[in-house]
């Protein structure tokens, strides 16, 4: 047997944060975002030599009292995951909570879409270490629901593991209202 995904199907678990940027000591007048992520991805089977996709496990909620609006989503490197993977699954070991530093990193960055709804303008990016618009609003919302899909493309020569880890990202939102 190979050590890559020839033949192999992976299972992995990706893991959404939340960010709501409000800014301190606000002006009178200033608007305000809240925004909140709901669901996530756990135990995905990825099929090799294709780009993966799944659009229902996650939804975006928005509410926000300004006359316009951004969400941006990044890889914040969270607890201490290596650069080199920015935006990228990394091995990740669930018994000891830690990334594996020395570990494989999948070849293609994730994508994200933020969806469209009334008001609101969704875009793909291609996750990295810098925030980037999956979605502008404008006027006031009240818990508006966003779908948000995830897209991973698994190369035939991407590492299969068998050592019981998984490959994780963690997905930071933010948003900024004006």
């Amino acid at each position: 047997m190979t050590a890559n995904f020839q033949k192999f199907r992976v299972i992995l678990l990706v893991v959404f944060i939340t960010m709501a940027v409000l800014v301190f000591a606000l002006p009178a007048g200033a608007a305000t975002i809240d925004i909140s992520v709901n669901g996530s991805i756990r135990n995905w089977v990825l099929t090799p030599g294709s780009t993966n996709e799944n659009s229902t496990a996650v939804t975006l909620n928005v509410s926000c009292d300004g006359s316009s609006w951004t969400v941006s989503v990044m890889d914040n490197l969270d607890d201490g995951k290596n650069s080199t993977s920015a935006g990228r699954m990394l091995e990740y070991n669930a018994t000891t909570n830690n990334w594996i530093d020395t570990g494989s990193i999948l070849k293609a960055n994730l994508t994200v879409e933020g969806g469209t709804a009334v008001n609101v303008t969704g875009s793909q990016v291609t996750l990295g270490p810098i925030d980037q618009v999956i979605g502008t609003g404008y006027g006031t919302v009240d818990k508006t629901r966003i779908p948000v899909t995830i897209s991973q493309h698994i190369s035939p020569t991407d590492i299969h593991l068998t050592n019981g880890d998984v490959y994780r990202a963690v997905i930071t939102f933010v948003g900024v209202a004006s």
